[in-house]
This record gives C-alpha cells, sequence and structure tokens, in this order.
C-alpha cells in the first residue's frame, strides 16, 4: 500500500493526527486519534472520522470525496508514527461499524505482504483472538510492533 498520503499535524505525544482529506467538491478536516484504554496493559484504541467544529469525532460520517486510497494511506502512515513514539504498545482497531470494520479487514488484507514483517496483526473472532487470516470474519484486530525488524515509513 505504498500510497501518497496527506500531510498531517501531529500533537507532540503522537497520540492525535490532524488532516484535511480535498477533492475538487469539498475539504474535510480529518482526525486520527490513539487513546489508551487499559491501565494493566500499554493497550490503545485508534479512532478515526471527520473533526466536527466541536473538536470531536464523527467516526459515522461517509465523506465520499473520492480520495479513500489516500485517506487510508494517511491513517497507516499514523500507525507507523504512533508505534515509533510507542514501540511497546499493542494497538486495538475496531470499525464503528460492521460495514468499516470489513473494510479495515480488506485494507489489512492488502497491506499484509508490505507490513506483515514489521508487525504482528492478529484477527479478533468475539472473543477468540488468532494470528490475521485472510478471508476472516473478524470483528476486531490488535496490532504490535514487530520489534526484531524496522518497520516501514
Amino acid at each position: 500500500m505504498k500510497s501518497e498520503f496527506y500531510k498531517t499535524t501531529s500533537s507532540e505525544d503522537c497520540l492525535t493526527f490532524r488532516f484535511e482529506s480535498i477533492s475538487e467538491k469539498k475539504t474535510i478536516k480529518k482526525i486520527i486519534t490513539f487513546v489508551r484504554i487499559s491501565d494493566s496493559i500499554d493497550l490503545y484504541n485508534l479512532a478515526f472520522g471527520d473533526l466536527k467544529a466541536d473538536d470531536t469525532t464523527d467516526d459515522l460520517s461517509v465523506s465520499n470525496n473520492a480520495d479513500l486510497e489516500k485517506v487510508i494511506a494517511t491513517v497507516l502512515q499514523s500507525i507507523v508514527l504512533f508505534f515509533k513514539a510507542y514501540p511497546k504498545a499493542l494497538l486495538y482497531i475496531k470499525g464503528s461499524t460492521p460495514a468499516r470494520t470489513r473494510l479495515y479487514r480488506i485494507v489489512i488484507d492488502q497491506a499484509l505482504g508490505e507490513y506483515q514483517k514489521g508487525f504482528e496483526i492478529f484477527g479478533m473472532l468475539d472473543t477468540e483472538i488468532e494470528f490475521f487470516g485472510r478471508n476472516r470474519p473478524y470483528t476486531a484486530f490488535v496490532v504490535k510492533l514487530n520489534n526484531k525488524i524496522d518497520i516501514p515509513l
């Protein structure tokens, strides 16, 4: 998935990334956040969506801005930067809807060859977890850095 991506503005702690999705018709402010969700382990949730005027995230909007590949590449780039800052973290990824979780599965499936050396990717089937396998109906994903190999940038 070596696609062109949008330039992001990152918070100092690399937990928030902002960018603009740009088409001929409109510009949409987007936000990617990594939120720690466990006190006992270094587990973060990936949240992504449109940035609303009140500085909150709308993870249900459908932009239809004709730049999905570039937006997904931007999210992947932010994950790489997040792991550079938090190399021991685990990242939990689940779509806000079943359709979005399925989209994430497709994206992971397509990017697997490029990223599998740098990351360990697991799929969740309700409460069961396994190494990511193609065409499985996962409900969520967990990603961890493979600390033995440098991650691609």
